[in-house]
């Protein structure tokens, strides 16, 4: 976990800003603290390796030494980094499926990632966002994760940071993400021309803005160069075609991030503003420069959780750093696991305990619900959340997630993202809640224009067919991504011969094709 602290300096640093006054040749240097605090202080700072995070060194460590452990390589380094870092870092890359849960290995993911110079969360973004079709947008979001720099000027009195805080709520417009706050304003500061006079009120640094424009040109140019896009006529069109769906946008960022997810929790019925519990059971708030800062229940709507890039502990407190709030089927599509129990098979004191970690956030009484016997309970990670939803909902969220998990690692494997099919983007796209628009032709890849990612887009949850015998399988367990052997063939079976209805055959051949998870469930009843 990142502890941001305040320190003094070393003596090498002392020595290093004398300038030429005593390091070049002889001057008087004044050093404007005590000579007694001059002299306890260390004669250099603390290597990096000591104190950041190392799943991006881990990860190198594996391409290189892949038999060996990460905690034994490092060991022979000159600067030991505590173990629990070293198995924190190793513990991540293992949840984003970049190593194997058991022997340590690199996986395909693993070594995707691993040629990319960038964080691995980094690196999945950019993936993922190419399978589905938003680059454009999320390297402008991975270009703001990567800067150490905040793109606001920040206010230091007490009636500037209310007025700080009134500006991202107008800017955000209801959307509570950090992320896409940071896109929107980038967008607006390309389309005004790179105009120094349009900065928001004054509230953005400028610099900050054309080093994150720099930035993304290089991790743009980092997936064009890669064989990821071999195979297309027009790479970079393809990969950006759907960059005007928000909802996609914001999944692949949270698909990325994963598992960096908090719950919405609020300790008494009548609370207004929420608390955000972390998947490790630690609660958290956010900066007051987050656009999450200071909502309120009514303004957070259907958002049940919120996925975050960093979390610092501050004199203050934990915080959650760059969060994003998104709904609980979002969350459900990148769970590691997901089970799903009929509802009269579950305690009612589940949804009756508020105090309870599983118990929904949104209420439900099944004495007054007619349709109980068609409703069904996903629990997430083992039963850390519940959420509450039809069965034929609950079914689609499963097998949608599962044919996901399926082709992503195909397209990983084999290095190609035109593996991904578009017919699953847009089941994706129609689940989340923003459905595509249909009349796009996509075998044209018929690119969008990416300053013009803000437009409104139809509302409300997709549904689809009704799946039967269907057995979860807990992520990370795929030979596909968790073995090196080679990836298995697609194998297409005939639609007809699937045991579906008239009806659900319809509904599942226009909202997801004839995808190979079809297949799978076939095997499997």
């Amino acid at each position: 976990m990142m502890h941001l602290s305040t320190s003094l300096i070393s003596k090498a640093n002392g020595r290093q800003r004398c300038g030429r006054a005593g390091r070049c040749r002889e001057g008087v240097c004044f050093h404007l603290l005590p000579r007694l605090t001059y002299e306890m202080l260390p004669e250099f700072q603390t290597p990096d390796i000591l104190k950041a995070p190392l799943e991006e060194v881990c990860l190198n460590l594996k391409a290189l030494k892949p038999t060996e452990a990460c905690v034994d390589i490092l060991r022979r380094g000159m600067d030991v980094p505590l173990e629990c870092s070293v198995s924190h870092a190793v513990t991540l890359l293992k949840n984003i499926c970049a190593l194997t849960p058991d022997t340590e290995r690199l996986t395909y993911v693993g070594r995707s990632l691993s040629r990319l110079p960038l964080h691995p969360l980094l690196g999945r973004m950019l993936i993922v966002a190419s399978c589905l079709g938003v680059l454009d947008p999320i390297a402008t979001i991975a270009a703001f994760l990567s800067s150490k720099s905040t793109p606001f000027m920040l206010p230091e009195d007490q009636k500037g940071k209310e007025k700080f805080i009134k500006f991202i709520h107008s800017i955000d417009g209801g959307r509570c993400s950090d992320h896409l706050l940071t896109l929107k304003i980038f967008d607006a500061w390309k389309r005004s021309g790179v105009d120094a006079n349009y900065l928001c009120e004054g509230h953005v640094d400028e610099s900050v803005l054309r080093s994150v424009s720099r930035t993304k040109s290089q991790l743009l140019h980092t997936v064009y160069d890669s064989t990821l896009l071999q195979g297309l006529k027009n790479p970079t069109k393809y990969v950006s075609r759907n960059s005007k769906n928000i909802g996609l946008v914001r999944f692949a960022a949270l698909w990325s991030c994963y598992p960096k997810i908090a719950s919405l929790e609020y300790a008494k019925k009548g609370d207004v503003q929420p608390h955000f519990l972390c998947w490790d059971d630690k609660f958290c708030q956010t900066f007051y420069t987050s656009a999450l800062c200071k909502k309120r229940r009514k303004d957070l709507k259907d958002f049940a959780f919120v996925f975050y890039f960093e979390r610092m502990l501050t004199e203050a407190g934990l915080r959650l750093h760059d969060a994003t709030a998104v709904t609980p089927v979002e969350v459900a599509l990148c769970l590691r696991e997901l089970t799903l129990q009929p509802i009269k098979k579950v305690s009612p004191d589940l949804f009756s305990n508020g105090k309870h970690r599983m118990t929904p956030l949104f209420p439900f009484t099944i004495l007054q619900d007619d349709r109980r016997r068609d409703m069904g309970v996903l629990f997430f990670d083992g039963g850390k959340k519940a959420f509450v939803t039809s069965m034929r909902v609950a079914k689609t969220i499963i097998n949608v997630r599962d044919c996901m998990d399926y082709y992503l690692a195909l397209s990983i494997a084999k290095a190609r993202v035109v593996l991904f099919p578009d017919p699953l983007v847009r089941a994706i796209a129609h689940t989340v809640g923003h459905p595509l628009n249909d009349t796009t032709d996509c075998n044209h890849f018929i690119g969008s224009d990416p300053s013009n990612t803000w437009t409104d887009e139809c509302d409300g949850p997709g549904e689809g067919a009704t799946m039967t015998n269907y057995n979860t399988v807990p992520r990370g367990t795929d030979s596909l991504s968790d073995s090196g052997e080679s990836a298995p063939e697609i194998e297409i079976i005939d639609f007809d011969s699937f045991p579906l209805s008239e009806e659900e055959r319809r509904v599942v051949h226009i909202a997801l094709g004839g995808l190979t998870f079809l297949d799978r469930c076939q095997s499997s009843s």
